[in-house]
């Protein structure tokens, strides 16, 4: 009767170690997966980042072309104005 109680108490450990290796086997393929997916959202993220520091780029690049742009523009736009201070100077003087 002891060795039955044995053999059964031994058999019910070896179902439990299966059964907790089958659980921890489960669990170690749902990190990889999770890890797989995470691995993937960051390459995601890296490709954005990359994509948003061109753009940042770009968008320098045209507010400085934009400055000169508009730096150029008051220039001329002073140079009218002197013009036309020249002559209302000269219409005066005629008057």
């Amino acid at each position: 009767m002891q060795i039955a109680g044995m053999i059964f108490t031994a058999v019910g450990l070896a179902l439990c170690a299966g059964a907790n290796f089958w659980i921890l086997i489960t669990i170690q393929k749902r990190l990889a997966e999770q890890q797989k997916r995470n691995a993937e959202f960051l390459e995601s993220q890296i490709s954005i980042l990359s994509e948003m520091k061109e753009v940042h780029e770009e968008e320098k690049q045209m507010h400085a072309e934009q400055m000169q742009s508009n730096a150029a523009l008051f220039s001329r736009y002073g140079q009218v104005l002197a013009a036309y201070q020249r002559i209302s100077d000269w219409k005066q003087r005629t008057i």
